[in-house]
């Protein structure tokens, strides 16, 4: 696997660890707490605009549901 060079959150150029070259890191740690501290607080209209979060219905997005395709719900 290669080592990201970029956040995965912010997209800014992460530092490169020489101590422990076999832990590969994708985000920044303020970066990283802020995205649990949202997560522990979910808000879908901040995950839909800074994560691309898209909600699901039976499986399928909104689009998808738009389209025409059936939604299937068992009751068990």
């Amino acid at each position: 696997m290669e080592e990201p060079d970029f956040c995965l959150i912010c997209g800014k150029r992460l530092k490169k660890l020489i101590y422990e070259p076999e832990i590969k890191f994708a985000y920044h740690q303020t970066c990283f707490n802020k995205m649990i501290k949202d997560i522990k607080n979910f808000d879908e209209k901040l995950a839909i605009k800074k994560y691309g979060y898209k909600p699901l219905y039976c499986g399928l997005t909104k689009e998808q549901v738009e389209a025409g395709e059936k939604l299937i719900v068992e009751f068990d």
